[in-house]
């Protein structure tokens, strides 16, 4: 099982800009052939510090964190629908105040320990608490609780929360991790393999400066055929396109360089492995609202106002793309402030 990452934007952050924007995928014709047995081998720009789910939202740690670690619920991948992960099925109160998530059974860590719901409501509640980049997702998230006799999570909301779960399928959202083993390491939780214990499809087995391997957790709950990952950490741009032309590379994506995605286009190697089409993708400005002058709802509009969009797509994706602005846009369902 291989797994692509989907992000939600921070609740509560300014969206002032969003594009459609062309996204290049593509795959090393070896890997279309790929057996039981090969690994998949990809890259990373930068080097690879802490993998802990609640530390960071850079889209490459969360690559990582998916395979490593198992959500309480996730996406589909390449949809934005949320699919069953750790809890098997769910089920919303009435009133929408109260979801309450059956936990699947037998489920293990790397190390063979089985995951507990004191394992998941501990997850949660770190997730929710000081140092957290997800914490403002759980705002409306007034009690986590375990209901043993239903071997299920109880969530209980302040208000109603119409992207709940959208929120805890974000990578790293409601990601499960070990209680004894986040006590027990501290902050060095995440830092080697050994201190890396996920219930996800993947775990580290190795780590160096130059390269980290994944292998295949054979009692992960659904069945899988890629057994090994291999991402190696290669800063230069160039360096990445040599070694994805010389086959020592599976896969590229997001191609930004129009020179480059020219020439792979032509390249009769990879003709039928090119694929190309429209993505979304968002960027955004987060303001401070506590302090001078961005206290002033009429700075941060003026802000937003002040962006030329098209120019946007042209000069910061470097590529063909269509713009569009959200105005007043609020989903049913949140409080009218």
């Amino acid at each position: 099982m291989k797994r692509w990452c989907m992000v939600a934007v921070p609740r509560g952050s300014l969206v002032v800009a969003a594009a459609a924007v062309i996204a290049t995928l593509l795959y090393a014709p070896q890997l279309a052939a790929q057996q039981t047995g090969t690994p998949l081998r990809f890259f990373s720009s930068q080097t690879i510090g802490r993998v802990d789910p609640i530390m960071t939202q850079a889209n490459f740690l969360q690559i990582l964190s998916n395979q490593i670690y198992e959500q309480l619920v996730r996406y589909k991948t390449g949809s934005w629908e949320v699919v069953p992960g750790i809890a098997e099925k769910w089920a919303a109160s009435p009133d929408g105040l109260t979801y309450t998530f059956t936990i699947r059974r037998n489920l293990k860590f790397h190390d063979g320990s089985p995951v507990t719901l004191e394992d998941i409501t501990f997850s949660l509640e770190r997730a929710k608490g000081q140092g957290s980049v997800w914490r403002d997702s759980y705002a409306t998230v007034a009690s986590i609780a375990a209901d043993r006799q239903q071997n299920a999570i109880v969530l209980r909301l302040s208000q109603k929360d119409p992207f709940i779960l959208q929120k805890l399928a974000s990578i790293g959202g409601s990601a499960v991790v070990p209680k004894a083993a986040v006590e027990r390491h501290g902050d060095r939780f995440g830092t080697i393999p050994e201190n890396t214990l996920g219930a996800g499809p993947y775990r580290l087995a190795q780590k160096t400066q130059t390269e980290l391997v994944f292998e295949r957790f054979a009692d992960f709950y659904e069945p899988g055929t890629v057994e090994r990952i291999i991402m190696r950490i290669i800063p230069d741009a160039r360096t990445q396109r040599l070694e994805f032309e010389a086959g020592n590379l599976d896969w590229v994506g997001s191609i930004l360089d129009r020179e480059f995605m020219e020439r792979l286009r032509r390249d009769t190697r990879f003709q039928k492995h090119y694929h190309e089409g429209p993505a979304p993708d968002a960027f955004w400005y987060g303001f401070n609202a506590n302090i001078r002058p961005f206290s002033d709802a009429r700075v941060r509009q003026a802000v937003a106002a002040s962006i030329d969009m098209e120019q946007a797509v042209r000069v910061v994706r470097t590529g063909p793309g269509l713009s569009f602005e959200q105005q007043d846009w609020k989903p049913v369902g949140l409080p009218n402030t």
